[in-house]
């Protein structure tokens, strides 16, 4: 497990993995998993960037549809 957690931050920092670190992710997870896994920590960066940049909050996230073009705060939606 924190070979992966190892493997997460490198591609968070990085934005690649380095052949030691691919080599022993290979050694826990099939080739398919090791591309979803690659897939599944982007997406989640890019989930964060939207939510950041976009002035979201949990309860915001939680409690309203998002609607372009509604104004969440900090006005960005509107100038869309």
């Amino acid at each position: 497990m924190l070979i992966l957690i190892k493997a997460v931050d490198q591609l968070i920092e990085k934005r690649s993995l380095s052949r030691t670190r691919c080599n022993e992710v290979a050694g826990h997870l099939l080739k398919d998993q090791c591309v979803e896994s690659c897939m599944l920590d982007g997406h989640y960066v890019m989930v964060a960037t939207a939510i950041n940049t976009l002035g979201m909050s949990n309860r915001t996230i939680v409690s309203e549809p998002f609607m372009i073009g509604k104004d969440y705060g900090n006005g960005f939606m509107e100038a869309i």
